[in-house]
């Protein structure tokens, strides 16, 4: 955690402590009292009490010829320094430096050692442990080295909080003004481990009458298991993301006029968030300060951003105000990141005065790929008699925040007051915020509002959560909780009250059975007490609850679970498949305590209940669960696990694992040296049970397994024994087709490794057999597994089957899964989706990257997801099929092929087989490359006509989605063989009409459509050409070519008119109002030459006049027909 403040603080009070003792009018004003066997030493400083206590008896007193004292072997127990209040100021003359300091002779200390000094101010105390000092002091010059000394900072309640190891230098000139130069260290230590955390060294040189004080550090995150930052000194080293820059000068005479500067440069946050994708850029700051100390700190301040950015944004931070008898005075600040502002300005302090503030945040994005939307909001803090208020109002729309949160809409308005008495003279508390459509991860959303109301000594909270999807079994709650601030000062940090509701509104009756008491306080955290919660017939109690982050032991509970039916919980927190079903009923409790071990005892077990198999064959089966037991014990972080499950129809299945959990910062968890016992003896009868992940939740599995497996070793070398067989194993996944039965499994366990000897399936009439090894490799599962397939159903559907025979390779690395492959297909099926639905075009973009982004965010927060990798993947669809000739020996007139040999593609018009080989390789979610050429047989249905493939052959050489296109698809037709010509990649295929002998364009489409020429071509067969054309031309955009090819003209309409080629015309149009439309329509070959202006009186009635070859005006009325 970073905590500069707390130094800067320390080594103040180690610098005033030093001045305080050595300036010269005190030491003027002080008298000495040595008592009897000097046990201890009285000063009177002026300003300060001195009392060194417990003096060692050995400490030797002596003075050389040149008349100074030397004092070695110096041992004390306790320097108490109390500073007295004066609250007389000396405003005509005050703080003056004598001229030199004037010591009764000259003084050698070698070597002192205090185990404690405490200095007292006031009602603060700071206490300074194991002190080692020297000090040389003459006529001429001081010298004060303060080689060692551990400051700790100590609260009764939370024990140690601080603590630092610092040292200091100081050589002054005896003579005003004073020079000097020296350096004060300070290293923040680890409470526990004694590590090294912030380390802050400034430098001091000038004099006293202006003492210059200069610290160069960086910040860093290394070595820190809490990825907070840390202050270090500054190295260069490439660990560090910023340096902090401080300099200034200060007197100690006069009102102690102060100047300070400081910058942050090159802060990069990426580096300080530990997450270079979620917000990147550099930041530099300056902030400047003058002002002085004395009689009160008056300072004025300046902050500003310079060459700063954010995720490639201008950054830019304004600020500035006064600081003036503890009153904070003129404030404006100003702040923008692209579209986002934020300002504020005002006074605070002084009766009445205000601070107004104002946030138009509507470029979330610009903060991140994980932010979106907008958020307003604005108030004002009011400075009162001896308090403060603050009013807000937040307005946000279509957030997207990280962790995948999305709320569609969030309101809030209230005031906070801090003031005491009732509602009339302040101290109120009025607040309303209503949140619409909170989801997290694609869950359903939810509705929420929240009300608090009262003062802050008595306020009550109104809490209601609504579901918006009334599919889902999720409770809709409502909660009402009471409390308030033991003082009207809420940062004393002490808060008290209690839950008097919690309500469930569905068929799910959640009720609170009794009111709950909750207090927190930043010095003992959050405490709950006796929450019990009816669910239904259920019950469940905490009857403590202790959350304290800031202390030794910051986590307590203690509770029990009765009589709780897993039914009666929402699915979202125990989904099963929909071919289970279950209405076991569970007992439990629990009792946890972590430190700094964990001590906890967890169980729960089976009071009735069973669960219900629905099988493939729609027959069910009762598991018939005669015990359940889990119980987790650990004592002193000593773990033992047993789990224990019997059922008349699944069989038994007994688990005891003991280990040792390991303390790494905040968190405990199992290394890879922790000892490991293990012992699992399993006789399953049925697999059924087995649940599946969503993305395949109708699989189902099966079949007997006997499992023997002991270990005794450690996580990483666990010594494994045993071994694992299974019999009528069967897994199924009806969506896809696939159909695995009869299967055996034979597997031994040895040192750390899994050996499968066998695992062998049938699927139709062929297997799939595989053998191999899989471990634990640094607690990641790794496989090596062989895979043959011989004459192997892969797919079995109506409209998809596939069979093939071949080899395949996985390994399992680095959650990284590769796959190398050479399969050939024998022969298959694959019907080509219909388009029912409509698409978008190309031409369409969704500006909105929603889904893409949860899926890379799904990535960030499972940094372990599986990765794919294809090596090398072969596939064979065969030679080319043979063809037929005529029995005259002419032209082939059809490609015959046997559909038990062949792999066929069914759909879209197309039916046709497909032979060749290609080769795969790349990641399937990112590019995949493609060898190869593959050739399509068959014909086409286009336009009411087959067309032949006569050639069909797609090129591979690259990325899949580049494949090289030449299809050529023929109608028979006599005297021409019209056809298209498709050439191009699979990207941006080119569509062109051929025929033989060549013919115009014009023809070519009438022959392939119509089987005619243009020239004999009907009106209707016109009409059907135009459509035809279109649709050919478009290329499949949603936006038909003649719209596209006028509005690229700058006309709204482009239509070819006509029946032959003498009636042939073209118009155009053009829209100039809602009720104003001009056309005009020339003819291709005749005198048709007209200009017709339109205009829509009412929806019905229209006014039409037309001017040139054909000149009239028209009233037209419209009739709708449905």
């Amino acid at each position: 955690m970073l905590k500069p403040a707390p130094i800067v603080k320390r080594l103040g009070t180690f610098l005033l402590s030093f001045s305080l003792i050595f300036t010269p009018q005190l030491t003027r004003a002080a008298t000495i009292s040595l008592l009897s066997g000097l046990s201890h030493l009285e000063m009177d400083l002026g300003s300060a009490d001195l009392r060194v206590e417990q003096i060692d008896s050995n400490m030797q007193l002596a003075t050389d010829a040149r008349g100074i004292l030397k004092v070695a072997h110096v041992k004390a127990k306790r320097v108490l320094i109390t500073m007295k209040e004066n609250n007389k100021v000396n405003t005509e003359n005050p703080n003056l430096l004598p001229e030199k300091i004037n010591l009764l002779l000259p003084i050698i200390v070698q070597d002192a050692a205090i185990d404690e000094i405490v200095i007292k101010s006031g009602e603060s105390t700071t206490t300074l442990k194991h002190v080692s000092l020297s000090l040389d002091a003459s006529d001429k010059n001081l010298k004060i080295v303060l080689s060692k000394v551990t400051i700790l900072v100590v609260q009764k309640s939370k024990g140690l909080v601080e603590k630092y190891d610092a040292k200091m230098q100081l050589n002054i000139n005896n003579q005003k003004p004073f020079n000097l130069d020296g350096f004060i260290e300070a290293i923040q230590k680890d409470g526990e481990k004694n590590d090294a955390k912030n380390s802050v060294k400034v430098d001091l040189s000038g004099s006293l009458q202006h003492l210059h004080f200069s610290n160069k550090t960086a910040l860093s995150n290394r070595n820190n298991a809490n990825n907070g930052l840390l202050i270090v000194p500054y190295t260069g080293q490439p660990d560090t993301f910023a340096q902090i820059i401080t300099e200034g000068e200060i007197s100690l005479e006069g009102h102690y006029p102060v100047t300070l500067h400081t910058s942050l440069q090159n802060f990069k946050p990426e580096l300080a968030l530990n997450n270079p994708n979620t917000l990147t850029g550099l930041i530099n700051l300056k902030v400047d300060g003058i002002g002085e100390l004395s009689p009160s700190a008056n300072f004025k301040v300046s902050a500003q951003t310079t060459r700063s950015r954010l995720n490639a944004s201008p950054l830019q931070i304004n600020a500035a105000f006064f600081i003036e008898n503890k009153q904070l005075k003129a404030l404006n600040l100003t702040a923008s990141l692209a579209k986002n502002q934020l300002s504020a300005a005002g006074d605070l302090g002084a009766e009445g005065s205000n601070i107004s503030w104002n946030a138009n945040l509507s470029g979330l994005s610009s903060l991140g790929e994980e932010f979106a939307g907008t958020l307003k909001s604005n108030g004002k803090i009011k400075q009162q008699i001896d308090s403060l208020s603050f009013q807000y109002q937040l307005s946000a729309e279509k957030l997207r925040l990280p962790d995948l949160i999305k709320i569609e809409n969030i309101q809030a308005q209230g005031t906070i007051s801090t003031a005491s008495g009732d509602a009339l003279s302040g101290g109120t508390l009025a607040n309303d915020i209503k949140v619409i459509g909170l989801s997290k991860n694609d869950s359903a959303p939810i509705n929420a509002s929240l009300m608090v109301n009262g003062l802050l000594e008595k306020h009550v909270l109104s809490l209601a959560i609504n579901n918006t999807n009334n599919t889902d079994d999720i409770f809709n709650v409502e909660s009402i909780i009471s409390g308030g601030f033991g003082s009207a000062n809420p940062a004393q940090n002490n808060w008290q009250g209690q839950i008097e509701s919690i309500t469930s509104a569905n068929s799910q009756k959640i009720t609170l059975a009794n009111p709950a008491r909750m207090q927190w306080s930043s010095e003992y955290g959050f405490a709950l007490q006796n929450f019990a919660l009816n669910i239904n017939q259920g019950k469940v109690l905490i009857e403590s609850l202790l959350v304290n982050n800031n202390a030794t032991n910051f986590l307590q509970t203690k509770g029990h679970i009765d009589q709780l039916a897993l039914q009666d919980l929402p699915s979202r927190l125990l989904a099963l498949p929909s071919n289970i079903k279950q209405n076991l009923v569970l007992n439990g409790s629990w009792n946890i305590n972590v430190a700094d071990t964990i001590d906890a005892d967890i169980k729960i077990l089976r009071d009735s209940g069973d669960v219900l198999l629905i099988k493939e064959d729609n027959k069910t089966l009762t598991l018939g669960i005669e015990n359940m037991l889990a119980d987790l014990n650990i004592q002193h972080n000593n773990l033992k696990a047993d789990i224990r499950i019997a059922g008349s129809n699944l069989g038994t299945f007994n688990a005891d694992f003991n280990s040792a959990l390991t303390k790494s910062g905040a968190r405990f968890g199992l290394s890879q040296s922790a000892p490991l016992k293990l012992n699992i003896d399993g006789q399953l009868k049925t697999l059924a049970w087995q649940p599946f992940p969503s993305t395949i939740a109708d699989a189902q599995s099966d079949g007997i397994v006997q499992l023997k497996v002991t270990a005794d070793g450690t996580i990483s070398a666990p010594n494994l024994m045993g071994n694992i067989t299974g019999n009528a194993l069967s897994f199924n996944l009806p969506s896809q087709g696939v159909h695995l039965r009869n299967g055996t499994l034979k597997a031994d366990f040895t040192d750390k490794s899994l050996a499968i000897k066998q695992l062998i399936f049938t699927s139709g009439a062929g297997t799939i057999q595989a053998t191999g090894h899989a471990e634990l490799s640094d607690g990641k599962p790794t496989f090596n597994l062989d895979w043959r397939a011989d004459k192997l159903s892969a797919l079995s559907r109506t409209d998809r089957f596939l069979v093939l025979t071949g080899t395949a390779k996985t390994q399992l690395q680095d959650n990284l899964l590769t796959l190398n492959g050479d399969f050939k297909v024998l022969n298959g099926l694959f019907e080509l989706p219909k388009n029912s639905a409509p698409t978008l075009s190309d031409d369409v973009i969704i500006i909105s990257q929603g889904e893409d982004l949860a899926e890379k965010q799904k990535r960030k927060a499972n940094p372990n997801a599986l990765k794919i990798n294809i090596s090398a993947l072969n596939i064979d669809f065969g030679p080319k099929p043979t063809t037929s000739s005529l029995s005259n020996g002419g032209t082939n007139i059809a490609t015959v092929f046997d559909p038990n040999k062949q792999f066929i593609v069914r759909g879209n018009g197309i039916e046709g087989s497909i032979t060749g080989a290609v080769t795969l390789s790349g990641k399937p979610d990112g590019t995949i490359n493609s060898k190869g050429s593959l050739d399509i047989d068959g014909t086409y249905l286009a336009y009411g006509q087959i067309l032949n493939i006569g050639t069909g052959t797609i090129n591979f050489s690259g990325p899949i989605e580049n494949a090289g296109l030449n299809i050529l698809a023929t109608r028979n037709a006599s005297p021409v063989k019209p056809g298209v010509q498709i050439t191009g990649n699979m990207r941006i295929p080119t569509v062109k009409l051929v025929s033989t002998p060549e013919v115009s364009d014009s023809d070519k489409l009438s022959w392939l459509i119509l089987g005619q020429p243009l020239s004999t071509a009907g009106e209707s067969g016109v009409a059907i050409l135009s459509l035809a054309a279109n649709s050919l031309l478009s290329n499949g955009d949603s936006v038909p070519l003649q719209t596209r090819l006028a509005r690229s003209a700058g006309f709204d309409s482009l239509s070819v008119n006509g029946s032959n080629a003498s009636t042939y015309s073209v118009s155009v149009g053009k829209r100039l109002s809602q009720n104003l439309y001009i056309g005009y329509e020339k003819s291709l070959f005749g005198l048709l030459n007209v200009a017709k202006l339109t205009y829509d009186i009412t929806k019905r009635i229209s006014l039409v006049t037309r001017a040139g070859s054909d000149s009239a005006v028209d009233v037209l009325y419209t009739f709708n027909f449905d």
